[in-house]
This record gives structure tokens, sequence and C-alpha cells, in this order.
């Protein structure tokens, strides 16, 4: 993983160590007035105005995962390794059953 990377923390994120962070510089932007166009780069700036997405089987804790448009990387903050992902092999992943 390119040493570039940066990490961000969901504002939903409790104190502790449990949360999943998103890789902020590796997105691709569209305008939804032409989806046909992107935009790709560092889009750090922008990080404010990204929404996550809560699972609907989350509980009430916040010991879920959050997913923003566009994710590339995730890690979990005890551990700084990264797994790298398309968001729609993730999404397959955990319909499939296969997390625990």
């Amino acid at each position: 993983m390119p040493t570039s990377t940066r990490f961000k923390k969901s504002s939903f994120s409790a104190a502790n160590s449990d949360c999943v962070e998103v890789d902020i510089t590796r997105h691709t932007l569209r305008d939804s007035k032409n989806p046909g166009q992107t935009l790709t780069g560092d889009v750090r700036g922008l990080i404010a105005h990204v929404r996550y997405r809560k699972s609907s089987f989350s509980g009430g804790n916040s010991n879920c995962v959050e997913i923003a448009p566009g994710l590339r990387a995730v890690r979990d903050s005890k551990h700084h390794r990264a797994l790298a992902c398309d968001v729609r092999a993730l999404v397959r992943f955990v319909r499939s059953g296969q997390v625990l």
C-alpha cells in the first residue's frame, strides 16, 4: 500500500479503539448530473462532506462498520494493517454471511 495513504476515523466511532478507518486519499468523485466524467485525486479537503452508511443490522452500540462512497481501504485502529478492497466486493462478502 502506498505510503501516501491517509486514514480517517468516522465521527460516529467511539472514544475507544473499536472502529474502522477509511482511506480518504484514494476516492473517485463524479458529478451526479454528469456521471460519465470522474475526478480521481486527493480529496482530504472534502472529507467533511462524506456521508457514511451504517448497516441496518448494527446495534445501538458503536461496534459497527460504516462505509463511505468510493471506499478503497479499511483498517482496524488497534491493528494498523490495511485491507484494500472494492466496495462491491466487500458488500458481497458481508451479504454472504462469512463475517462473524
